[in-house]
C-alpha cells in the first residue's frame, strides 16, 4: 500500500479550530469555499445594517485573500516561490483567528452555532448574530437593551464558554444579592437624607449668611475706627487745645470730650463683640453642616453608628446656637471721674 503524501500545507489553530493538513491546494481551496458556506446565514441577518456587514467582513475577508493567494501560488514559477505563498496564507489565517478577529467553524464555540451537518443551530439567526458578535468582542451599544441581544450573549456565555447554566447562574445571582443589600442600604440612607435635608440646606445658609455678616462688620469696625480716631482727636484738638491747666478748661468741653470717647468705645466694643459673634456662629454652622454630612456619609456606606454614638451626634448637632456675646455691652460711664472733674472744677 502505497505512502499517503505529506500534505502540502498545514493551518494549525490550536484550541481556536484545530489542526487542518491539505494535500493540495484544491483541496484547501475547497475547505475555505466551506468555510465561507457555512457562515453564509450571516447575510440573511438583513435588520442590523452596517453591522451585519462587518461580521461577514471580519469572517470571510480573510477567504477572500487567501484565494487570492491560492491563485499565486497556482502560478508560481518554481517550487520555492509555490512554498512562499504556502507560508504567507498559513501566517495569515493563523493569526486571523488566533486573534480572534474571526471564528473558525471548526473552534469549540461554533458549536453553539452547527450541528454535526453544519446546520444552524439556533432558530432565531440575530440572536446568533450577536452571540458571534460576544465572541468576536464586537461591541454593538445600539443594541444592548436588546432581548435577543441579551439572549445571545447569554447564549455565547453559558453554552460557547464551556459553562453550565447553573454555573453562569450562580454568580448572577450572587450580584443580584449584593445589588439588592446596596439598593436597600441606599433606600435607608435617602430617607435619612429626606430628614437631615433641611439641616443641611438650613445650617449651609446660616454659614453663608453670618460669613457675610462677618466680612461686613469687619469693615464697619476699621471704617469706625478710624473715623472715630480722627474725630477724637480733632475734638480734643478743639476743646483740650490750649495752654490752661486742667481745672481752668469749661467742663463743657472736657464732658465733650469724655462722652465722646465713652460712645466711641462703647460702639467700638459693641462692633468687635458683633463681629467675633457672627466669626463664631459661622463657625458653628460649618461645623454642624459637614457633621450632617458626615453621619450622611457613614449611613450610605453601611457603617451606621450605634445608638449611643448616634445620641451623641444628633445632640452635637441639634444642640442650641451659642452667639459668643457677652451681654455686659451697656455703655461705660465713669461716675466717679465725672465726680472728680466737677469737683476741680468747682
Amino acid at each position: 500500500m502505497p505512502e499517503k503524501p505529506p500534505p502540502i500545507l498545514e493551518i494549525n489553530l490550536d484550541e481556536y479550530g484545530g489542526t487542518h493538513p491539505f494535500s493540495t491546494l484544491d483541496d484547501f481551496e475547497r475547505g475555505i469555499n466551506n468555510e465561507e458556506r457555512r457562515w453564509s446565514w450571516i447575510q440573511k441577518v438583513g435588520t442590523l445594517g452596517v453591522d451585519t456587514a462587518e461580521i461577514w467582513k471580519r469572517q470571510t475577508g480573510i477567504l477572500d485573500e487567501v484565494r487570492g493567494l491560492i491563485q499565486q501560488a497556482r502560478q508560481s514559477k518554481d517550487d520555492a516561490e509555490k512554498q512562499t505563498h504556502l507560508d504567507l496564507i498559513k501566517e495569515k489565517l493563523e493569526t486571523h483567528y488566533k486573534t480572534r478577529k474571526g471564528l473558525n467553524s471548526n473552534a469549540p464555540q461554533a458549536k453553539l452555532f452547527f450541528t454535526d451537518k453544519w446546520e444552524l443551530r439556533l432558530e432565531d439567526r440575530e440572536v446568533a448574530f450577536f452571540a458571534l458578535a460576544y465572541f468576536l468582542d464586537h461591541v454593538l451599544p445600539s443594541y444592548l437593551a436588546s432581548p435577543k441581544c441579551v439572549k445571545g450573549m447569554l447564549e455565547a456565555i453559558s453554552l460557547g464558554h464551556g459553562m453550565t447554566w447553573t454555573e453562569f447562574k450562580k454568580p448572577v445571582d450572587d450580584l443580584l444579592i449584593d445589588a439588592r443589600k446596596e439598593i436597600s442600604t441606599l433606600e435607608d440612607t435617602y430617607d435619612k437624607k429626606l430628614a437631615l435635608q433641611a439641616p443641611v440646606k438650613y445650617w449651609g445658609e446660616r454659614n453663608k449668611h453670618h460669613k457675610s455678616m462677618s466680612k461686613a462688620f469687619t469693615c464697619f469696625a476699621g471704617a469706625w475706627g478710624v473715623l472715630g480716631f480722627v474725630g477724637l482727636g480733632f475734638l480734643a484738638w478743639k476743646g483740650l487745645g490750649t495752654n490752661k491747666p486742667l481745672p481752668e478748661m469749661p467742663f463743657l468741653h472736657l464732658f465733650l470730650v469724655v462722652a465722646a470717647t465713652s460712645i466711641f468705645v462703647w460702639a467700638g466694643r459693641v462692633l468687635v463683640r458683633l463681629l467675633l459673634s457672627h466669626k463664631h456662629l459661622e463657625i458653628d454652622a460649618q461645623e454642624r453642616r459637614v457633621m450632617i454630612l458626615t453621619y450622611l456619609a457613614m449611613l450610605k456606606e453601611g457603617r451606621a453608628p450605634t445608638d449611643d454614638d448616634r445620641k451623641l451626634i444628633l445632640a452635637s448637632i441639634f444642640r442650641p446656637s451659642v452667639t459668643g456675646i457677652v451681654k455686659d455691652d451697656a455703655m461705660p460711664f465713669n461716675l466717679e471721674m465725672m465726680q472728680k472733674l466737677i469737683a476741680s472744677g468747682k
